[in-house]
């Protein structure tokens, strides 16, 4: 998810916590807002500390700060911070919600795009995504967004103009949920009806409220389409894959400097050219209505090079 939707998650979850009471309510909820708003991006910390390769920035995003023992982390340093920025706020609290920001500002919301975050490290190394929505959806944001703004044109009402606009990103965020798992079982059942099935993922359409991008991948190759609510499967594209006895392809798959993008990629198809001192691996990863790709260039039985190519 982009910067803007985790930092308006961020604030706006804070509209769940129920006011207090006592001196330190203004200046505890102040801290709360304030660490809730650090705390939906302070994951993505990963982008300044890893290399400027476009590689490691694809594929090494949304590791270990992505996760939820990092998320415990963050919302310690972040109460840590607020009791140095405002001692006498409550700093079970200004933790508790720190949390919550971390956790579902901004690994929720990276877990239900296609995308997705590595959320069980260090224990599990998986991408786990639910494909629910896009990377920047302008019905989450929107919402969000003028909430926050009436919030703070009548910050007496704050909290109401907050929720409201919660609400209404989250109802959208069940709407597509639910129409994501009914349209991938549709996909899912008419490809399987005429051979097998190995694995189909799907996805919304960039700025697009019905049309979803499907890719079904069968024995023999991957299959692109898109489908609508009230419509059938319609397929535009079909890649077929290379055999896997192939020698160079067998080499490509088992270098380690391919591991790291076989670990991203959902739909990975892997192409090859020959070239005058090896080959020039093309990893085209396929997911719903576009493609990342990469190029390897393998020299046997080593790697000289890897880069993304376009």
């Amino acid at each position: 998810m982009d910067t803007l939707s985790h930092t308006l998650f961020g604030l706006s979850l804070t509209a769940l916590r129920r006011p207090g009471t006592g001196p330190d309510e203004a200046v505890t909820v102040r801290a709360v807002r304030w660490t809730s708003v650090l705390g939906a991006n302070l994951p993505d910390i990963d982008v300044v500390l890893l290399p400027g390769n476009p590689v490691n920035q694809i594929v090494y995003h949304r590791g270990i700060t992505h996760s939820v023992p990092a998320a415990v982390v963050f919302a310690g340093l972040l109460t840590v911070f607020a009791r140095w920025r405002w001692p006498r706020a409550r700093s079970r609290t200004v933790f508790g919600w720190s949390l919550v920001s971390v956790l579902v500002g901004h690994l929720f919301a990276d877990l239900i795009t296609s995308f997705g975050t590595r959320i069980l490290l260090p224990w599990d190394n998986t991408f786990y995504a639910l494909d629910w929505i896009a990377l920047t959806e302008p019905l989450i944001v929107l919402p969000l967004l003028l909430g926050a703004l009436v919030a703070w044109r009548r910050p007496a009402a704050a909290r109401r103009w907050l929720g409201a606009g919660l609400a209404a990103a989250m109802l959208f965020i069940g709407y597509r949920g639910v129409t994501h798992e009914v349209l991938l079982r549709r996909v899912v059942r008419t490809y399987a009806a005429s051979g097998p099935v190995l694995s189909a993922s799907m996805q919304p359409a960039y700025w697009r409220l019905t049309r979803y991008e499907y890719v079904v991948e069968t024995p023999e190759a991957f299959r692109l389409g898109a489908v609508h609510p009230f419509g059938t499967p319609s397929e535009y594209a079909v890649y077929y894959k290379p055999l896997r006895s192939d020698p160079v392809v067998r080499a490509a798959e088992s270098d380690p400097a391919l591991g790291p993008i076989l670990r991203f990629a959902r739909h990975p198809l892997l192409t090859y050219t020959p070239g005058p001192d090896g080959y020039l691996v093309n990893i085209t990863d396929f997911r719903g209505g576009f493609a990342f790709r990469f190029r390897l260039h393998l020299v046997p039985p080593a790697v000289a090079a890897t880069a993304p190519g376009g």
